[in-house]
């Protein structure tokens, strides 16, 4: 599976759980590809058109969109209304409380 991931601390913990689990079995395949930058320039539109692209190559997808606003996972999630991790963990209690499930959500021809 590959993992496209936009930058911030309330990232780590579900990439950490992440390559923990990639060690659990044969991933040798995954690669991660960070979109960092200013606000602005574009991080959002670039990686939801290189996530529509390496799936239409047939590549699985994951991305983990960490802006609070979930502006960088909602194209690419058809515009669907969605939590944020934020959200979630004030009902949760931490970040370290939820797990992986709890946030995926199926969008473009199966990104999560």
């Amino acid at each position: 599976m590959k993992i496209a991931m936009r930058g911030g601390a309330s990232c780590l913990p579900f990439t950490q759980r992440w390559m923990e689990r990639k060690k659990e079995g044969d991933m040798s395949d995954l690669r991660q590809i960070a979109f960092y930058g200013k606000g602005g320039i574009g991080k959002s539109t670039t990686s939801q058109n290189t996530l529509a692209a390496l799936v239409d190559l047939g590549q699985k997808i994951l991305i983990v969109g960490c802006d609070p606003k979930a502006d960088s996972t909602r194209l690419i999630l058809n515009a669907k209304a969605q939590d944020t991790v934020l959200h979630l963990a004030a009902q949760e209690g931490s970040v370290e409380d939820l797990e992986l499930e709890d946030v995926l959500k199926a969008g473009y021809k199966g990104i999560k």
